[in-house]
């Protein structure tokens, strides 16, 4: 039976069930998260709002989800791993040469719990690894230990006049 951090493991699929059966290209904000690769990006608003479509384009565009680990927050297995502090050694065991972590939905978290993925967030950057973030506001709890981190806030994401006149 395969480990978490081996289902979240892309080797190049796209993870399945992120897109849904609309979705609108978003390539201004994807280019802002190219500005400051070398710091943690939070893509950070209510649900609805695109921040899973903008991080699978991102993964796409830029690595073809090659060395990329999608990262479903809300699996319980996260938060048991998270816990158990085995996320980067799991992650460290499927693919050495990780270019990208994707923490889709992060939840909710105590002070612990944000201590302990802030940590790992460090780890992935200082082995030149990327990392990306979606969570709703009320779980951006991460201001007080990342401090140098890039956000998309969700007035980046309202759709502009353009891209509503595409849709329609």
């Amino acid at each position: 039976m395969p480990t978490f951090m081996e289902t979240c493991n892309c080797r190049g699929t796209r993870p399945l069930g992120v897109i849904g059966k609309r979705y609108v290209s978003r390539p201004d904000i994807v280019g802002s998260l190219l500005k400051d690769r070398h710091v943690s990006r939070f893509i950070v608003a209510p649900t609805g709002f695109g921040k899973s479509n903008v991080a699978y384009e991102y993964a796409n565009i830029v690595f073809g989800f090659q060395h990329v680990f999608w990262i479903r927050c809300t699996s319980p297995c996260f938060l048991r791993d998270l816990d158990a502090g085995i996320l980067y050694s799991g992650i460290m065991s499927c693919d050495p040469n990780i270019q990208l972590a994707v923490f889709e939905d992060v939840p909710s978290m105590d002070p612990h719990r944000c201590e302990l993925l802030s940590e790992l967030m460090n780890s992935l950057l200082e082995i030149e690894c990327e990392v990306v973030v979606t969570c709703t506001p009320s779980a951006d709890t991460f201001s007080g230990l990342q401090l140098d981190r890039f956000v998309v806030h969700p007035k980046d994401l309202m759709v502009t006049d353009n891209e509503l006149t595409i849709e329609e």
